[in-house]
């Protein structure tokens, strides 16, 4: 149960620094639209943006980014205790696997949400 809690920590440390230097620094230059999730999730669904619609974006992929961040610092901190370095190996490509198909899976249900509500 306290790894639980760990995870939640980090997540929360993680978010607060996605927040603070990708949605506050960026809104701050008026380039909240210019991070690769942002131009993916805009172009592969035709999305309609406005200001309000695009800082609710940029939210919405600050949090995703945060937890898809998460997941693999978390195995690679906590379930890192392998001796062989095969084993070590073996856990990064699967977790960059995992990223690359979650990231791809979450920015594609977060396309077809958004453009279900009408953006």
């Amino acid at each position: 149960m306290q790894y639980v809690g760990y995870y939640f920590i980090e997540l929360f440390i993680i978010f607060i620094f996605m927040y603070i230097f990708n949605y506050i620094l960026k809104k701050k230059k008026n380039k909240l639209g210019s991070s690769p999730g942002f131009k993916y999730i805009e172009k592969k669904y035709n999305l309609n943006m406005d200001k309000k619609r695009a800082d609710t974006l940029a939210k919405i992929i600050v949090l995703t980014d945060s937890i898809l961040l998460s997941v693999p610092i978390y195995m690679c901190l906590f379930v890192l205790n392998m001796n062989s370095l095969l084993k070590m190996i073996g856990l990064f490509a699967l977790t960059f696997i995992f990223c690359i198909i979650f990231v791809i899976f979450s920015y594609n249900m977060i396309g077809k949400v958004l453009k279900k509500k009408g953006w």
